[in-house]
């Protein structure tokens, strides 16, 4: 146990010595208690004995680090491309792989011609679509982001009040496919989804942070996919254009993850739905 008596030079230099063992995320939380100690106490010296209230913080630091804890779930802040966001444990943490996907989006976006229906499957903290609708800087267009974890919805609600209001947060499973909140206004609509798509058995080659996030969010999962095609087949039967662009695994070894693009469109027939174009970026 950690004396109380230790001054605010030695609380540093203690987290520094993690450095090694614990990389990155010993510099970004040393960070954050300076941020805090600057904030808070402000006439605070480095041979100063800590407050209680940033030796609790101290210790906390300290002994999340040692568990490997996310540091994501202790600032409760994570960063995708130009945003930062609001982050809370179990909600999934933004890989920057996926900033691919909203390139990719953004170029589609870009040139129609038309307005958009954006809509972004199992949202997380809302990531991709808040970054994207910053991107755009068109509020004419429609955008929606779901998710089924009410955690991860009540966290992309706050992120999108404070970046991009205009984007609506709505707790739905694509099952129900005929629900008002994930029902498009426009024809052409663009589809987004990071899906799930981490084979069980991959987990203890992963990354220590997999353990606290969302199994949902990580572990691939058939009954997504199946609804999810059939919330596309339904689109396309009510004269919805459909452009899906989503993050998936290679199966090759090494498994790694790639972006590709879908088009779905109705050919002849309401009931027949026809791939257009498959895209591998």
């Amino acid at each position: 146990m950690l004396s109380k008596k230790i001054t605010l030079n030695e609380a540093y230099r203690q987290i520094e010595s993690l450095f090694f063992q614990r990389g990155y995320r010993a510099l970004k939380l040393l960070d954050d208690l300076k941020e805090f100690v600057v904030k808070n106490h402000p006439t605070l010296r480095g041979n100063d004995i800590l407050p209680e209230e940033v030796y609790k913080r101290f210790i906390k630091v300290v002994t999340l680090l040692e568990k490997d804890y996310p540091v994501e779930y202790i600032t409760k802040k994570t960063y995708f491309m130009h945003l930062t966001l609001t982050i809370e444990e179990p909600v999934y943490i933004p890989n920057p792989f996926t900033e691919r996907l909203v390139q990719k989006a953004y170029e589609i976006a870009r040139s129609a011609k038309d307005k958009l229906s954006i809509i972004d499957i199992g949202t997380g903290t809302g990531a991709v679509i808040l970054a994207l609708a910053t991107l755009l800087k068109n509020p004419s267009h429609e955008y929606i982001a779901t998710d089924i974890d009410d955690k991860a919805v009540q966290i992309a609600r706050k992120n999108a009040k404070r970046i991009a209001p205009y984007v609506k947060i709505v707790w739905a499973d694509v099952a129900f496919i005929n629900s008002e909140a994930i029902t498009p206004r426009f024809k052409r609509v663009l589809l987004l989804t990071n899906k799930p798509y981490l084979p069980n058995q991959i987990e203890a080659q992963l990354d220590w942070s997999v353990r606290y996030q969302s199994p949902l969010a990580l572990y691939k999962n058939e009954s997504f996919e199946k609804k999810l095609k059939r919330y596309i087949k339904l689109l396309v039967e009510n004269g919805k254009e459909v452009t899906l662009v989503m993050e998936t695994l290679r199966t090759r070894h090494p498994p790694t993850a790639k972006i590709v693009t879908y088009r779905f469109v109705s050919k002849n027939s309401a009931r027949s739905t026809r791939r257009t174009s498959k895209v591998r970026s």
